[in-house]
């Protein structure tokens, strides 16, 4: 990894008997096929296992998002290479070409070494294999990092209404208490979540969702980024306990609703939130995306100016930079005494607001989700421990005494 006297120059992009690739896809196409990857998307929305797909298929996203940010900042950029054909040049970045697709794997480079059979199942299946797993290792990640104040949610939501029906006076500060602690605990991991499953998607790597000096560098660099990406995260989040509520308020202005029978109102319901799982899940991968592209800017602008080493770069990261010839130190101009002081100021001044203002933004939501929880009790505690904008983003609340009510043909 380590080539110093390849760092002051571009790496040539072209390479000896390039293998045939497919013509570039036009905007017209990228746009067509964007249409049927949003209504599977919704649709896997609407269940529990769908949502891991999901995760996975946005990571893959991200990921792709992010190499694109580093093209963009390139002298490839500007002259005749497209995006397309750069990441073909190498096995590594191939896939992240076009859009990742939810089922079909890329056919192999080299079909001598592996079985008919291995081929075609990765054909056919490559794509959702891939989704499934790397869902999996970001929702588990996310779960690590933000679980600890989820599941304080959920005691002091149990302690709270036990002390309240036994009337325990003695004991009335433990619901509170354990609630404020969780309220803390998730506030202090949202700063880190957002910008480390934006590098646990660029490196393709799980285990770097715990690089945590180098994620709050990043942060500290890109305070005002980060603070903007965390007011849309929040509001996203918000906006979806909005929406799991809303159909406790939408029955009382549609009285029929409630004479229907309980297999038409389970399709009522399901078909609902089919179209809530519609206008959430582009929210839900756009702000993955933006979280991406912050991502990308702070790690090479770091590493321009010198304040992160080549060991910060995952293999795949520095191999990218290296061949776009990012990897090169920017020049700091000469500045006085006086205007390094102001800007050391600014610096400190604008990251101890921003990194204020994130705590206070998630703090905000965990009482926005206690409020949510009040007027629509979840089932299975699910409000507390799975945020759609945050976890998995599976936005169908059907209640399941509804669903049971449909299988016995009777009402409830």
């Amino acid at each position: 990894m380590n080539e110093p006297s390849s760092l002051s120059e571009p790496v040539a992009l072209a390479r000896p008997d390039p293998p045939l690739v497919p013509p570039e896809t036009t905007r017209a196409g990228r746009w067509f096929w964007a249409l049927p990857k949003w209504l599977i998307g919704a649709t896997l929305s609407t269940s529990f296992l769908g949502a891991f797909l999901v995760v996975g298929w946005t990571q893959r996203l991200a990921r792709r998002t992010a190499l694109y940010t580093w093209w963009r900042r390139s002298a490839a950029a500007a002259g005749d290479l497209p995006f397309a054909t750069f990441a073909r040049q190498e096995a590594t970045s191939e896939e992240l070409a076009d859009w990742p697709n939810w089922l079909l794997g890329a056919p192999p480079r080299d079909q001598t070494d592996r079985g008919r059979l291995a081929q075609w199942r990765t054909r056919l299946l490559g794509s959702a294999w891939r989704n499934a797993k790397l869902g999996l290792q970001a929702a588990a990640n996310t779960w690590v990092a933000t679980a600890p104040g989820c599941f304080l949610w959920l005691g002091g939501w149990y302690f709270g209404w036990q002390n309240s029906f036994n009337k325990g006076y003695e004991n009335a500060p433990v619901g509170p208490t354990t609630f404020v602690l969780g309220m803390l605990l998730f506030s202090a991991a949202m700063f880190h979540v957002p910008l480390a499953l934006a590098r646990q998607a660029s490196t393709g790597d799980w285990r770097r969702f715990y690089d945590f000096r180098l994620i709050w560098t990043l942060f500290r660099r890109r305070w005002l980024a980060s603070l903007g990406l965390s007011l849309v995260w929040a509001g996203a989040a918000a906006l979806a306990v909005i929406v799991k509520t809303a159909p406790q308020y939408l029955a009382g202005y549609a009285p029929g609703l409630m004479d229907l029978p309980p297999a038409e109102a389970l399709v009522a319901a399901r078909r609902f939130y089919w179209f809530v799982a519609l206008g959430l899940f582009p929210v839900y991968v756009g702000i993955r995306v933006l979280a991406a592209r912050i991502y990308a800017r702070s790690l090479i602008d770091a590493y321009q100016r010198g304040v992160i080493g080549e060991d910060a770069l995952a293999e795949n990261e520095w191999q990218a930079c290296r061949r776009l010839g990012l990897l090169v130190p920017r020049v700091r101009p000469a500045r006085s005494a006086f205007v390094r002081l102001a800007a050391w100021l600014a610096t400190r001044t604008g990251g101890f607001a921003a990194g204020a203002a994130v705590f206070a933004l998630w703090f905000g939501l965990s009482f926005f989700n206690l409020m949510g929880e009040f007027f629509a009790k979840t089932e299975y505690g699910r409000g507390w421990w799975n945020q759609p904008m945050i976890h998995l983003p599976w936005f169908d609340y059907t209640p399941r005494s509804l669903r049971h009510a449909a299988e016995l043909g009777r009402p409830e």
